[in-house]
C-alpha cells in the first residue's frame, strides 16, 4: 500500500499551496486547483483548467521523480499548451 512519506507531502504542500495560486494568478483565473496525488508508483499532478465557463476539462501531468523545480516545469508546459 502506497503511504505519504515527508517528500511527498512536500510536494503535495507545494501543488497546492503555491503552484495552484501562482497558476490561477498567472492564466487569469482559468487553472482552478492543482492537486498531487500518487498510486505507489506514479506521481500526478492534476489541474483543473477552464479555458471559458462553459468548458472545463482536467490536465493531467506525470511527475513521477520530479523536483519541485521539475514539478513546475512540467505543470506549466501542459497548461502552456492550452493556454497560449
Amino acid at each position: 500500500m502506497a503511504y505519504m512519506n515527508d517528500e511527498k507531502l512536500t510536494k503535495q504542500r507545494f501543488v497546492q499551496e503555491e503552484l495552484t495560486g501562482m497558476l490561477h494568478s498567472a492564466t487569469n483565473g482559468c487553472v482552478g486547483e492543482c492537486w498531487y496525488e500518487f498510486d505507489g508508483a506514479n506521481e500526478l499532478v492534476r489541474v483543473s483548467y477552464r479555458p471559458d465557463p462553459k468548458t472545463s476539462e482536467v490536465i493531467t501531468v506525470n511527475v513521477t521523480a520530479d523536483s519541485r523545480w521539475a514539478i513546475a516545469k512540467d505543470v506549466m508546459r501542459a497548461v502552456a499548451k492550452r493556454f497560449e
